[in-house]
């Protein structure tokens, strides 16, 4: 139209529009397929590596989980002595119930074994098996009447029993033994405090402030505080 003359451009052919599509079959494969694998061998390199690895760590990791019980097991104790050493062991794992049991076996193969009935008294305490504890306690002076920590925690016993005249009594015996025992001194403090013999309170914890410094005065000041 408007007198422009359009002239039509024969086409082509499709040959020559693109060499590819005119190579044979295989030919035409192998040159489409051959920049992949080119691209894929750095990609499979990389893969294989992380599989390998991965591996490793797996095998390490049930090396380990095989490996551990072997490692944490203990040998089973034979003597009282081995089973108050494996009492002791628990206390520190604060498996206070296994102690017991430890400990119980311990007084069972030798009665008089006076350490491992401080022990399992002691482990009943802090599994607030009171009356437990009393009768272990009570046994131990019987058996030693010098073994101070026995009084010491007798006394504490009797402390959260409420039972402040005992517990006075049993850090007192301590205090005889250890003029210096620095549990027994903050025992007597506190019952001493709860009865509000205030002079008495306040010696027992300047003999310990000088015992133990700084932080036994901080402690102090803070049951002060307590009873204003």
């Amino acid at each position: 139209p408007d007198g422009v003359s359009i002239t039509a451009q024969p086409m082509r052919p499709l040959a020559a529009r693109t060499s590819v599509v005119s190579l044979p079959l295989g030919q035409f494969i192998s040159h489409v397929a051959a920049p992949q694998k080119i691209n894929r061998l750095p990609l499979t390199g990389v893969t294989l590596l992380i599989s390998v690895l991965a591996l490793v760590v797996i095998v390490l990791m049930l090396l380990i989980r095989l490996t551990e019980p072997v490692r944490n097991q203990r040998p089973e104790p034979v003597t009282a002595d081995q089973f108050y050493e494996r009492g002791l062991e628990d206390i520190l794992r604060h498996n206070y119930g296994n102690a017991i049991e430890a400990f119980t076996r311990a007084v069972e193969l030798q009665p008089d074994h006076v350490n491992a009935i401080y022990k399992r008294g002691y482990s009943y305490y802090y599994n607030d098996l009171f009356a437990n504890a009393l009768v272990d306690l009570n046994r131990v002076v019987r058996l030693d009447p010098t073994y101070t920590e026995a009084y010491v925690t007798r006394g504490d016993v009797y402390y959260y029993l409420f039972e402040y005249d005992n517990s006075l009594n049993s850090y007192r015996a301590a205090l005889n033994l250890n003029q210096t025992h620095t549990a027994a001194l903050v025992g007597m403090g506190g019952v001493l405090m709860i009865e509000e013999c205030r002079e008495d309170w306040l010696d027992y914890y300047q003999l310990y402030i000088e015992l133990m410094g700084s932080d036994a005065e901080r402690y102090v000041e803070d049951c002060m505080s307590e009873l204003e």
